[in-house]
């Protein structure tokens, strides 16, 4: 496989990134990474780079999407733990479970979140069918 890096930003900086190119955004994002390995710009003129050239690259600007407007869950002031239980126990007598980070209120806002609540989600589901399977086998 070849490297990947993955970066996330600031709150501050999305809100600078939604009006930057992709070409400006991964400049700054190279500024911020060879600062990390302590390697100056000019290294890379010397031939004695230890930043691996970009081959190729994507960014993610959720800024621009009108639908998503930001990329995590924001719980605001007043917020309640009880918004978050409702997602996280779906509407069972339909079938209806949902899954994101936006439903762990332990992993709010993490890919791990968005993981688990998959997990928890499909047994849901499997819990619900098995429920109906055993009642509609039953009658």
């Amino acid at each position: 496989g070849r490297p990947v890096w993955l970066g996330y930003t600031t709150v501050k900086y999305a809100k600078e990134m939604i009006e930057l190119t992709d070409e400006q955004v991964l400049k700054d994002a190279l500024e911020v990474f060879r600062k990390a390995i302590k390697e100056d710009a000019s290294d890379a003129k010397k031939g004695s780079a230890r930043l691996p050239r970009v081959v190729r690259y994507h960014v993610a600007n959720w800024g621009k999407d009108p639908l998503a407007m930001g990329s995590w869950t924001y719980v605001p002031k007043g917020g309640m733990q009880s918004d978050i239980e409702r997602f996280t126990n779906g509407v069972p007598d339909i079938g209806l479970f949902f899954a994101g980070e936006f439903t762990t209120a332990a992993e709010l806002g993490t890919i791990h979140g968005a993981y688990m609540s998959g997990v928890r989600a499909a047994s849901q589901a499997m819990s619900a069918l098995e429920d109906k399977t055993s009642t509609t086998s039953a009658s």
